[in-house]
């Protein structure tokens, strides 16, 4: 006893010398990073590609814009000229105002002489005056008649309005912001990666893992010592004739394609491996197709997803929010510096829709030629900083490791890219396959989820979607696995459940109900009763602290979540002495209380703590008179949102489509309409002897309900969000938000008195190939075919 204390001493000891000792030379070297930076935070230039137009100013004419400043203080604004129109003897007077006092904080004339060759002129404000004001607004005027200021059609700047002559128009003045913030959470970062340090080096010395590591390695050693060597040549030279065979149908194919750009298309030939592969492996593999279908399926998504991976063009906004999610992944992958280098700010700002998808491999190397050029300069800017404070941060953990690895190697830009999505596919890959081999009866269902084309498409790409939906399948599958056999649960299962929830939940809390269908774990299925009062416990306080993490901020989620535990263990202890009667006295109380305090919290408090809203969705968006006009109207506002989802959001018509046959912005499958009836034909026919377990139904019952109420608080949210107040339909509201729930749904929608008595080997081959298919041909019609 007394060794064992001494050496958890020694191991702590040693842990917190190693990680001090980290985190001092991070510091002292000046890996660690961390004061005032420049941080470009807002550009319209980016907006107003969708209708660029020049604006025409008469010499009578007063232009005003607004500006709303940012956390930290205006460190400079750039507006963008026509250069070619800027003749001689034209002044333009531009004068930077407190839109308060309606003070003359500066003045600048322009004559054209400094302007940048990309349009730009920059403006600095010195810190004395930035900080003076918290509203701007810029007033121009023009010595004559031009048309050499550009401005967007819609509106850019998030809600702030222009005028001409005092009378509001459409659009911005398109312009640059810069802002001068103070970093601190690159600080804050580098500690937490210290204190990971120090927690893995005492389990390390505590469970004494390098023992397990260096065992594991011999093994691996000693599997490829017995691997014979006739075999291993064969299987090369299998991969080499499958690479040749696919380059000759290439050439082929060029060969009669007038478009193809100098007779050669590598997506095409990336395509062609990819399918024969599929072909290879799976007539190689089909032994394991009844014992082991995850296996199978495993490496065949792997050679999916590596093709979707590579064939998507390194552009950051071919998928819904994309340049955001990248942005992120980019601030992560820099966690100590607080900078990136200029190419990654290019892309995000630049790329994607809004400059024209590239829809030939010419105009993709052109772009890539000039994203390199670009990040070869090795001019550094800003980064997203803002990103390590919030819970949020986990999700691009995957990416930012690719982005890191691409880095040290010193690979390419557009490899670098690859690699931070290649990591998320990488990922999803991994608890899928942990998901499929978790369950004794559903793994078809289960595999023809993971399937699902948007699925597979935002694993590809840079999107928090993936790391949602693959630990969601993986806490649910776990679920469902303990109800399907007998026995007790472990300490590994009950582990998985709450950590892969609370993992999925960290993006997006709007999830939390789903915590509540482990309350269903009967008492048998716990060792002890002690266990069974922890697990609730603990499962209750993770439920509220997620709950009031959409409000609250994550600085708190750890005080909140001790706080919450230590009532609710003390108040369940409590309950289970009283008398059946003074239960549902208690249990009418809390409602009565719980109700009046719900309401006035949302009609009152929470209005001030949403404030307007994402102006994305309009300048009529406001949060906090959405929720006035919830709490006034709330007949109306339950037909707004039952009109919704039956007439919309639930057809497969309408919004459902878009997550069987959408990649994004580069276009449509026509498979979505196969792929949806094959997912509900798998979920009722893959029902084995497993899912006759007693509570099946009552199960199926309240993951129906709970996922229903996850489905009204995910329109809810974004009717008070991205919705103009009292519109007649929810705004924003995309049908991929509920594909966390589809592995749940539709592993319990089926009835467990169905027997399927097809032979497991063809079922479970056809069902794997189908899906495989589906996404190879999808490929091939939406991205491979059309780079010509």
């Amino acid at each position: 006893m007394k060794r064992c204390i001494n050496t958890k001493i020694q191991g702590v000891f040693f842990s917190i010398i190693v990680g001090l000792t980290i985190f001092i030379f991070l510091l002292v070297s000046g890996k660690i990073q961390y004061g005032f930076v420049d941080e470009k935070y807002a550009d319209t230039d980016v907006f107003s590609s969708f209708d660029n137009r020049e604006l025409n100013i008469e010499q009578k004419d007063i232009i005003e814009q607004e500006i709303t400043l940012p956390q930290g203080t205006l460190k400079s604004f750039s507006l963008k000229y026509h250069r070619d129109l800027f003749e001689p003897g034209l002044e333009i007077e531009i004068e930077l105002c407190d839109e308060k006092s309606g003070k003359v904080l500066r003045k600048w004339v322009e004559n054209g002489s400094d302007i940048e060759e990309d349009g730009f002129r920059e403006y600095s404000i010195s810190t004395q005056i930035a900080k003076k004001i918290n509203k701007a607004e810029l007033k121009i005027k023009a010595n004559k008649n031009t048309n050499v200021l550009y401005c967007s059609q819609t509106d850019s700047l998030n809600g702030e309005r222009f005028y001409i002559n005092g009378e509001e128009q459409q659009g911005d003045l398109i312009i640059r912001l810069v802002q001068n913030k103070y970093v601190v959470n690159t600080l804050f970062f580098g500690a937490a990666i210290c204190v990971f340090v120090m927690i893995l080096c005492y389990l390390i010395i505590y469970y004494k893992l390098y023992r397990k590591i260096l065992k594991a390695i011999k093994k691996i050693v000693c599997e490829i010592q017995k691997l014979d060597k006739v075999t291993m040549l064969k299987e090369i030279l299998s991969m080499i004739a499958i690479f040749l065979l696919s380059f000759l149908i290439e050439k082929m194919i060029s060969h009669y394609n007038v478009n193809t750009i100098n007779d050669f298309n590598e997506y095409r030939l990336l395509f062609f491996v990819a399918f024969i592969m599929f072909i290879y492996l799976f007539v190689k593999m089909k032994a394991y197709i009844v014992q082991r279908p995850e296996c199978v399926f495993i490496t065949l998504l792997f050679i999916v997803g590596a093709l979707y991976v590579i064939i998507m063009p390194a552009e950051a906004e071919i998928s819904w929010d994309e340049a955001i999610h990248y942005w992120r992944a980019v601030g992560v992958s820099h966690a100590l510096t607080g900078k990136t280098n200029i190419a990654d700010s290019w892309v995000y700002w630049h790329s994607g829709i809004g400059y024209m998808l590239p829809n030939s491999i010419e105009n993709l190397r052109i772009g890539q030629s000039s994203v390199q050029a670009l990040y070869d300069s090795g001019k550094m800017v800003a980064a997203n900083t803002d990103i390590l404070g919030q819970m949020k941060v986990v999700a691009y953990l995957p990416s930012a490791i690719g982005l890191i690895i691409g880095r040290v190697l010193h690979l390419p830009h557009m490899i670098i890219f690859h690699l931070g999505a290649a990591m998320n596919m990488l990922l999803y890959i991994i608890l899928v396959y942990y998901s499929v081999k978790r369950l004794k009866s559903g793994k078809m269902i289960c595999i023809t989820v993971a399937s699902v084309l948007n699925c597979v498409f935002l694993a590809s790409v840079y999107s928090s979607d993936s790391w949602i939906t693959g630990f969601c399948m993986l806490g649910t599958t776990y679920f469902i696995g303990v109800m399907q056999e007998e026995g007790t649960l472990c300490k590994k299962d009950m582990l998985i459940m709450l950590g892969a929830y609370s993992l999925a939940f960290m993006p997006k809390a709007i999830y939390f109900p789903l915590f509540l269908i482990f309350m269903l774990l009967p008492r048998e299925k716990f060792e002890t009763k002690r266990q069974y009062v922890l697990f609730r416990v603990t499962l209750l306080a993770l439920c509220a602290t997620f709950c009031l993490e959409m409000v609250v901020s994550f600085k708190w989620f750890a005080i909140i979540f001790l706080t919450l535990w230590i009532f609710i263990y003390y108040g369940y202890r409590l309950i289970m002495k009283l008398k059946k009667k003074q239960l549902i006295y208690l249990i009418v109380f809390a409602v009565i209380v719980g109700g009046i305090i719900g309401y006035f919290v949302i009609a009152y408090l929470l209005p001030k703590m949403l404030g307007t809203g994402d102006l994305r969705g309009g300048s009529e968006v406001n949060s906090a008179g959405q929720v006035q006009f919830v709490m006034m109207h709330p007949i109306q506002y339950t037909k707004i949102l039952t009109k919704f989802i039956l007439g919309k959001y639930l057809s497969f018509q309408n919004d459902l489509q878009m997550v069987f046959n959408t990649f994004g912005y580069l276009g449509q499958s026509f498979f979505g309409t196969i792929s949806f009836i094959f997912l509900w034909f798998v979920a009722f026919t893959d029902k084995r002897k497993y899912d006759s377990w007693v509570i099946y139904n009552r199960v199926k019952m309240c993951m129906i309900v709970l996922q229903t109420v996850i489905m009204l608080l995910i329109a809810t949210a974004l009717y008070i969000s991205f919705t103009p107040v009292g519109y007649e339909s929810v705004n924003g509201c995309q049908a991929r938000y509920l594909l966390p729930l589809y592995p749940g749904f539709f592993l319990m929608i089926g009835t467990n008195k169905m027997r399927n008595e097809i032979s497991e080997k063809i079922y479970n081959g056809g069902i794997i190939v189908v899906n495989i298919l589906i996404l190879l041909l999808s490929a091939w019609q939406v991205v491979v075919k059309c780079y010509y």
